[in-house]
């Protein structure tokens, strides 16, 4: 209703403008005809001429009018079409009259912009469902990147850990190998001992026979260390059998030297000699129980440390085989105590020689708990760096991220433009 009042209101304008037009072409034709025939210019002649000529360029202007009213008005209603976002509307060309040819070229356009506004939309719609794909993707990695970061940080603290434990292990065993060490340098000291006393012995009573007994042997077996922490407890549990093989022989020994001194006694004056290195040989046996007391104690912390390395790590222990046999046929005379002093050399250098191979387990076992260190101390700094790599992956996995989340709000955006048309 608006646009036929709007219509109307511009066709009276116009036909003002083209009677005016009209009517100034007819004065002016007037006043030439008055400067060549003469005549007078308000004649009626030619004010009929002015009002002729008026009317007819009125008449021609409305006709022009009417016949581009119509096809102007629908290429208007066809721009306000595609320009509120609907392209499936052509120009009717029946309403174009003379203008037809315009039409067929617009109607062109409107195809090739419907096809690429489908086009755009088609795309922006893929690379939505795309973006959203990956968004769920950077999600997922990003939660798997935190939980890997979390298990190596676990990993960094247990390495750090079981270093510091390899550490005091191998100060450990260095000192019990010291202690082992001073153990067989006793043994020699004290087999020398008994030695010269024996010496004595048969000296001074040469229709005194030797005393023949015999102790079993200490058998020990260090197996190599198959896999670091397992071997090194094997390794301590066996040093703990021979360090009771040790005590059972230093109080067989005070046991000997006791019934020594008592057969000493029972001799009189002639066995002072020997009570006095039964009293040294007993002396001996207290002081070598004491050193085995303080291995023990020493071993005990090893293991504790062992067992705080490594949680997964089963103690295997072997238990070292001794046999023990004392076979006391003493006499009531000086040829027991000649007997028993043999059987104690006898043992004292049986406990030298195991005190020497200790020392020579206990070294291999240093050298091992010190390669074992290094090589925890070389994994702990491995997974530390690869701690700071993945931290740094996770800063570029939350940019890319944010990245994507920036890319998703603009297809978003693209999409919500893309809606706009109507295709």
């Amino acid at each position: 209703m608006n646009a036929n009042k709007e219509i109307k209101k511009t066709l009276v304008k116009y036909c003002l403008r083209t009677f005016a037009q009209g009517v100034s072409i007819g004065a002016a034709a007037v006043l030439v005809n008055g400067l060549f025939t003469g005549e007078e210019l308000l004649s009626l002649e030619n004010l009929g001429i002015l009002l002729l000529v008026g009317l007819g360029t009125t008449v021609v202007g409305v006709s022009n009018f009417m016949a581009y009213a119509k096809p102007f008005r629908e290429i208007e209603g066809f721009i306000s079409t595609i320009a509120k976002g609907d392209l499936t509307q052509d120009i009717r060309l029946d309403q174009l009259g003379s203008l037809k040819r315009f039409g067929i070229p617009m109607n062109g356009m409107r195809e090739a912009l419907q096809k690429l506004v489908s086009e755009v939309k088609l795309t922006s719609d893929q690379v939505q469902a795309s973006i959203d794909v990956v968004q769920r993707q950077m999600e997922s990695t990003r939660s798997d990147y935190a939980l890997i970061l979390q298990n190596l940080q676990t990993m960094d603290s247990g390495m750090r850990t079981q270093s510091v434990a390899a550490a005091e292990s191998a100060k450990a065993v260095d000192e019990m190998a010291q202690g082992i060490l001073r153990i067989a340098e006793t043994s020699t000291s004290a087999s020398t001992e008994a030695a010269e006393a024996a010496v004595s012995a048969v000296r001074s009573r040469e229709d005194l026979s030797g005393m023949n007994a015999q102790m079993g042997r200490i058998r020990e077996s260090f197996g190599t260390l198959t896999a670091t922490i397992h071997e090194l407890v094997g390794r301590t549990q066996e040093i703990s059998g021979f360090i009771q093989s040790i005590r059972g022989i230093s109080e067989q020994t005070n046991m000997l030297a006791l019934n020594a001194g008592i057969e000493a006694a029972r001799a009189g004056e002639q066995g002072k000699g020997f009570a006095v290195v039964a009293s040294e040989i007993r002396k001996l046996a207290t002081q070598s129980g004491d050193s085995a007391q303080k291995i023990g104690d020493v071993i005990g912390q090893i293991r504790t440390n062992s067992e705080q390395a490594s949680s997964a790590m089963q103690l295997s222990e072997q238990e070292i085989s001794r046999g023990l046999s004392v076979v006391a046929s003493t006499e009531m005379t000086i040829r027991r105590i000649l007997e028993a002093f043999e059987h104690i050399n006898d043992q004292i250098r049986e406990m030298s020689a195991v005190g020497e191979q200790m020392a020579a387990g206990s070294e291999e076992v240093a050298a091992t708990v010190d390669n074992m260190a290094g090589t925890a101390r070389h994994s702990a700094q491995g997974i530390s760096q690869i701690v700071k790599l993945t931290d740094n992956v996770q800063g570029s996995m939350d940019e890319v991220s944010g990245a994507a989340e920036r890319l998703e709000h603009m297809g978003g955006k693209l999409s919500e433009l893309m809606n706009r048309f109507k295709v």
